[in-house]
């Protein structure tokens, strides 16, 4: 029996043994797995440490270009409001300016900008004038005294008779002039070659040429040959005064091919420059 018991016993501590064989290391290799474990776990600790730290320099990173852009952000909208100010600032500065200053300034632009230079303005002032005169002249008419050519009652000689006529502008001169001569003289011994109903109707310059226009009664004057060149020496002679040297006759505004059946009425006619008398 204790043989027995003490075989059992020695099986179950055999047991026990393996048992514990089967569960559990040696010594060294519970050391060895406990260096291994700690070794893993400082290589761990090492590489989450080191892993944690760029990741704490990345965020640091991030947070500092993040900090940068937004200082940039920070100075541009800075700037831009000072540059708003600032613009803000000179257009009330602007608005501001003082409206005298300003008066001033465009006056003493507009006085530079239309000073012209001394010969330009005595140009100016006299062209000026005249256009003045010209325009009082015209508004006022003109009087003159003129110089009139009649035949005297023989027909032999032509005289000349001051007469005072008036016109409304110098240009009209000749026209009124033809006129009075028309009406007739005023001393008794002078005779008017006309007929009565006889017109002036225009006086025109071409090409320096006087055109004077009567009317059809014209034609009618009872002349002999020496009345009409007498009549064409009159016309001439009063022209002349005003500046013309040759003087062409139309009747109704149109030319004629011969005036008073003698004379040729395509051709202007040229005063010959005889000087008449005054008759007494």
């Amino acid at each position: 029996m204790k043989h027995l018991l003490f075989f059992i016993t020695i099986v179950m501590f055999s047991f026990m043994a393996l048992a514990a064989c089967g569960q559990g290391t040696s010594p060294d290799e519970a050391n060895e797995g406990s260096e291994v474990e700690e070794t893993t776990s400082e290589e761990a600790t090492e590489s989450t440490g080191e892993e944690a730290e760029e990741g704490t320099a990345e965020g640091e990173e991030a947070t500092e270009e993040e900090t940068e852009d937004t200082e940039d952000v920070t100075e541009e909208s800075t700037e831009e409001s000072t540059e708003e100010s600032s613009n803000e600032a000179v257009q009330e500065e602007e608005t501001e300016v003082d409206p005298a200053a300003d008066h001033e300034d465009n006056n003493e632009s507009s006085t530079e900008d239309t000073v012209p230079e001394e010969g330009q303005e005595e140009a100016v002032n006299e062209e000026e004038t005249e256009a003045v005169e010209e325009e009082a002249v015209e508004e006022e008419g003109v009087t003159e005294t003129v110089s009139l050519y009649f035949s005297d009652d023989q027909l032999m000689e032509i005289y000349r008779e001051e007469h005072t006529v008036d016109a409304e502008s110098e240009s009209e001169l000749p026209l009124a002039a033809l006129r009075s001569w028309v009406q007739g003289p005023e001393h008794e011994n002078l005779v008017s070659l006309l007929d009565e109903n006889t017109e002036v109707q225009s006086v025109i310059t071409e090409n320096g040429v006087a055109i004077v226009s009567f009317n059809s009664a014209f034609l009618e004057s009872n002349l002999g040959s020496g009345g009409e060149m007498a009549v064409i020496s009159q016309i001439t002679a009063i022209m002349k005064q005003f500046g013309y040297n040759q003087t062409k006759i139309h009747i109704n505004g149109e030319e004629q091919e011969t005036l008073f059946g003698h004379l040729d009425g395509s051709e202007p006619f040229s005063h010959e420059g005889e000087e008449y008398s005054t008759i007494n």
